[in-house]
């Protein structure tokens, strides 16, 4: 597996907030080890990609990350928590590549619908122009390009750091 990053800006006081920290982390499916000791740590803001080949265990850490599954060995935190906790808060969301969205709604109106199950979200205006996708915020879904679509649901959930 490799991790491949862009670097973040440091926010106000010169420090950015560690927002994933995982240290030795290992997981096990009975006699098969998916993860083999990851370590990484990702500030608030950084974009990080996780790449390798199938079987790497890509998806069981991203699973640990988002608290869907726990590591059989290791530390996992999320803003400084358990990662469920960070979820709970509105800290954290993830969409997958594929599925999920509705189609025959525009790009405007699927931020809407995702902003509007959190507490915390920022306006659609604003959120549009911070994904660089104001340009097709009229455009439904379903003539987007793949890559676009997990943008949009994702960026309607992004807010500032507190």
């Amino acid at each position: 597996m490799t991790i491949t990053r862009t670097e973040s800006g440091i926010g106000p006081g010169g420090a950015t907030p560690v927002a994933v920290q995982l240290t030795g982390i290992h997981k096990n499916f009975g006699p098969v080890r998916a993860v083999k000791g990851v370590d990484l740590r990702v500030t608030s803001g950084e974009i990080v990609a996780i790449l390798g080949p199938n079987g790497a265990g890509k998806t069981s850490t991203i699973d640990i990350i988002l608290g869907l599954s726990q590591p059989t060995s290791g530390r996992v935190s999320v803003y400084g928590m358990h990662p469920r906790k960070a979820i709970t808060y509105g800290l954290v969301s993830a969409v997958m590549q594929t599925g999920g969205l509705l189609k025959d709604l525009t790009v405007r109106e699927t931020v809407e619908y995702i902003a509007s199950l959190f507490v915390h979200s920022q306006p659609t205006g604003e959120v549009l122009a911070g994904a660089g996708i104001t340009d097709i915020a009229d455009r439904r879904v379903g003539k987007c390009a793949a890559a676009v679509r997990p943008c949009a649901a994702l960026r309607s959930r992004t807010r500032r750091a507190r």
